[in-house]
């Protein structure tokens, strides 16, 4: 699938447990990445939407994940009834439960700057 990004990966591993879509952590001789296999709930189009945002808030200064487009320019794959998207790994770590309310807090101003 990389490669058809555009991409040689060093290493490939899981990242996360996958609460939604399927989550890798690539890493090249240049950058840190995230493959994800997006769940079939979400349609191929919200990638157009998830690059608007992502410009958007890029542009406003907010450090935000990027999709890496494929050599071509597209923003996803489709392949085998299932769609695939590589975008710049954020630094940092995440959560599956919140585990206090300072967590919780920090979060929430995370998700008021975004929506600022």
């Amino acid at each position: 699938m990389l490669p058809s990004f555009g991409v040689a990966p060093r290493q490939v591993a899981p990242l996360g447990r996958g609460l939604i879509n399927d989550t890798f952590a690539v890493e090249t001789d240049t950058a840190a990445l995230v493959l994800q296999r997006v769940h079939p709930v979400f349609s191929p189009a919200i990638h157009h939407d998830i690059e608007a945002v992502t410009a958007h808030l890029a542009r406003g200064g907010m450090a935000t994940p990027r999709l890496h487009p494929t050599p071509a320019g597209e923003l996803y794959i489709a392949r085998e009834g299932d769609v695939w998207r590589l975008m710049t790994r954020m630094p940092g770590v995440s959560f599956d439960v919140v585990r206090s309310t300072a967590q919780a807090h920090a979060a929430a101003g995370l998700l008021a700057r975004f929506h600022s």
